[in-house]
């Protein structure tokens, strides 16, 4: 898991996105296997994956990722909280499509 997150973050720095949801996506299934099933981590990571999903403009599945962050992080975050309104910002800009 270490590795897939180095190489997560580190795609992310150089914004080559295309790796970097290559790396997200591996890591989503050993995330939920180490993780209960509403975590920090997990939400946070489903919030990254949303927001790399529209950045390879497949706004579909953006839209589903960041619904799954946005009801995690409402527990684990509370309704208010930025990163909520960060998933929420995801959300509505995958809900106008590709284009706008």
């Amino acid at each position: 898991m270490r590795l897939l997150e180095s190489q997560l973050r580190c795609s992310i720095e150089a914004e080559d996105w295309e790796g970097a949801l290559d790396a997200a996506q591996k890591l989503e299934q050993p995330y939920c296997a180490a993780y209960p099933e509403v975590w920090p981590a997990i939400a946070i990571h489903y919030a990254t994956m949303a927001k790399l999903w529209m950045l390879e403009e497949e706004s579909e599945r953006a839209a589903d990722y960041a619904k799954l962050a946005i009801r995690m992080l409402q527990v684990t975050h509370g309704d208010s909280s930025f990163v909520v309104k960060q998933a929420e910002r995801t959300l509505w800009e995958a809900m106008q499509g590709p284009c706008g």
